[in-house]
């Protein structure tokens, strides 16, 4: 059933193939949408060994004269990577401005991962086909550009905005909504 998920390529592209697995791995994650964006490398690293193994081997190319253009292959032991992890301490999440007023911050969500991926997707998509098209003049492909960028920046600053938890005034007042 997961790997059907994952085999599912409009899944893929919309991010929900990626909950619905996280979801059946990992029964007790309430809701996978809040997962913050630094777990989820970590779930995928755990769910690719629990399916294949400690050992990943990976082709790896690079551009110094020595390998001259070829790949060399390498393996990576996985349980390696996990042990390296380390939580995430919480006053890295605490900004002090200049002005007196602290923000306190969260990563951003799997959710919101998926949304920026989305528009980046799409615009992409729209340009290609822009591309595509001999008809296209370089003003409409500009166009589609600008507008990809102005999504990007609205949902970017919506992502920020959603991941104050709160905000300190210099007299000791909270603010959490």
């Amino acid at each position: 059933k997961d790997e059907l998920a994952l085999k599912n390529p409009d899944g893929l592209l919309n991010g929900e193939a990626l909950k619905q697995v996280i979801a059946s791995v990992c029964p007790d994650i309430a809701n996978v949408n809040e997962i913050p964006a630094p777990d989820i490398d970590a779930i995928l690293v755990a769910m690719r060994m629990t399916s294949y193994g400690d050992d990943m081997e990976l082709d790896v190319s690079h551009g110094c004269e020595e390998s001259d253009g070829k790949s060399q292959r390498v393996t990576v032991g996985l349980g390696s990577v996990l042990s390296t992890l380390k939580a995430i301490p919480e006053s890295l999440g605490t900004v002090a401005l200049a002005n007196g007023v602290v923000v306190q911050l969260k990563p951003y969500t799997l959710e919101a991962q998926s949304r920026l991926l989305r528009v980046q997707f799409n615009t992409m998509r729209q340009l290609q086909g822009a591309e595509a098209n001999e008809n296209s003049t370089i003003e409409q492909k500009a166009d589609i550009a600008n507008r990809g960028y102005d999504q990007l920046v609205v949902l970017s600053q919506d992502i920020l905005a959603q991941s104050i938890l709160v905000v300190r005034l210099p007299d000791g007042t909270e603010v959490t909504n």
